[in-house]
């Protein structure tokens, strides 16, 4: 948690890292999805989008300090949960069960979208 408030806090007053960070927001979300809170906490499981990059997203879509902390307290719950209690299963599991897991993920990510857009359309 303080690496997310020491984050928002580094990109208030370092101008030329928050250019850069967008410039890499942009690369790596091109086409500025609407994601919600949970979404972003499946994208923090994925090691492919950068813990920062997401954060940088929370901050551009939130209105005021204490919503980007609830939010970034929010997303970074799954990730402590799987980290301290499946670390060790992670830490023994072979090539094809780490495939298996990403290909979890992955769908858990594409499901989560289609509930997100099947919510707004209501």
């Amino acid at each position: 948690m303080g690496s997310s408030i020491s984050f928002y806090i580094l990109m208030k007053y370092v101008p030329w890292l928050h250019k850069r960070l967008a410039r890499l927001k942009a690369k790596v979300l091109k086409k500025d999805p609407d994601l919600n809170v949970w979404q972003l906490s499946v994208f923090r499981l994925v090691p492919f989008v950068h813990f920062h990059v997401l954060s940088f997203y929370v901050m551009e879509k939130t209105t005021d300090f204490n919503e980007f902390v609830r939010q970034s307290f929010i997303m970074n719950i799954p990730m402590a949960i799987v980290y301290t209690s499946f670390g060790n299963l992670l830490y023994n599991l072979n090539s094809w069960g780490l495939l298996i897991l990403a290909s979890f993920l992955i769908l858990l990510m594409i499901l989560s979208r289609n509930w997100s857009d099947q919510a707004v359309t209501r």
